[in-house]
């Protein structure tokens, strides 16, 4: 169950390792359900972390002043869509950083 719940959190080294050693527990008899288990959770894991936000068009051109090195230069320089474009991608960095196991845990809708 770990594997499928916090398969963000492992290497791909760490996965390969683990797919060897249900590849071994699937070769002998007496162990190979467990194997097929854990190469069947694996798999998920793996599919699961192959699902990410992936776009068919490229990004706008930034719009980027020409006096971008000056010292005079002031954030009304900076065309609004630009602005707004760059702080987005700020603002969704720092959401993707969040691990689900952050919110299953859900400590902050807790009453105190």
């Amino acid at each position: 169950k770990w594997i499928e719940l916090g398969f963000e959190e492992l290497t791909d080294e760490v996965t390969s390792r683990i797919g060897e050693f249900g590849t071994m527990l699937s070769g002998e008899k007496s162990t190979q359900s467990l194997g097929a288990i854990l190469n069947s959770a694996l798999r998920k894991a793996k599919g699961r972390r192959a699902h990410c936000a992936q776009f068919d068009v490229a990004p706008p051109a930034a719009k980027i002043p020409k006096s971008l090195y000056d010292e005079g230069l002031s954030i009304l320089d900076i065309e609004e869509e630009e602005l707004a474009r760059q702080m987005s991608i700020v603002d969704f960095n720092h959401f993707r950083a969040i691990k689900p196991p952050e919110l299953l845990n859900q400590a902050w809708a807790k009453p105190k």
